[in-house]
């Protein structure tokens, strides 16, 4: 029984599926309870993003200042996983409309996100830089020692920045500010409780965050109605 667990766990965890089955065998299986710290907090949000704004004379890390900030704010406000940051291409994104169409939904990226995403464009040589309206990675993997945009010349287009260097990031910005551990998961947690918040409907909530089932909402909405009581 212990060993099906696991690996459906596994099968779960592959599928970035919300729920959690108990490691030990039991007469019911209950959907795991978040608790507070599973979310970010608005305070350690700012404190991230003014960290993260911040130079600390590091050539590569500073040369990447707009870019990593475009991919926190795609996760953290419009609850994207890494993996599916790392696979946006340039033909989603609609810079002059300041809008983006990934999986049949369309993120509205005005303000910070498209600020960010264009700033960071301009950071990269023009035979490097990704081009409009086609399938070259909007996200770029950078290599430190070199400290230039890699380019696959094999495939004639940028090298797509992959996503586990995208969890690194984080995971380094994170230290940097100070913080207590806190990984992507966090930062989509916060955006989905968000919208749970909002009274949204179920059906659009699952389909913005690409949930395949509504189960994956329960534990969200099960926080925020006992929230008073866990305070």
């Amino acid at each position: 029984m212990q060993r099906h667990l696991s690996a459906l766990n596994q099968f779960l965890a592959f599928y970035e599926i919300d729920v959690e089955y108990p490691t030990e065998p039991a007469e019911t299986y209950q959907v795991t309870t978040l608790r507070s710290n599973d979310f970010i907090s608005e305070q350690e949000m700012h404190r991230l993003l003014e960290s993260m704004e911040r130079p600390i004379d590091s050539a590569a890390r500073d040369f990447l200042i707009d870019r990593n900030l475009a991919i926190v704010h795609l996760i953290r406000y419009k609850g994207l996983r890494p993996k599916e940051i790392a696979s946006i291409n340039m033909g989603m994104i609609n810079l002059a409309q300041s809008t983006m169409e990934f999986n049949q939904t369309l993120y509205k990226l005005s303000g910070k996100p498209i600020e960010h995403i264009r700033a960071y464009l301009q950071t990269i040589e023009p035979l490097k830089q990704p081009r409009l309206h086609s399938q070259d990675p909007l996200f770029v993997s950078y290599n430190n020692r070199s400290q230039d945009y890699q380019y696959d010349y094999d495939r004639e287009e940028p090298k797509r920045l992959s996503t586990r260097s995208i969890q690194e990031m984080i995971k380094d910005e994170v230290k940097l500010a100070g913080l207590r551990k806190l990984s992507a998961k966090h930062l989509r947690n916060s955006c989905i409780l968000d919208h749970v918040r909002s009274g949204q409907d179920e059906k659009e909530v699952l389909h913005y965050f690409h949930l395949t089932h509504p189960y994956s909402l329960h534990r969200y909405k099960y926080y925020k109605d006992n929230l008073q009581d866990e305070k």
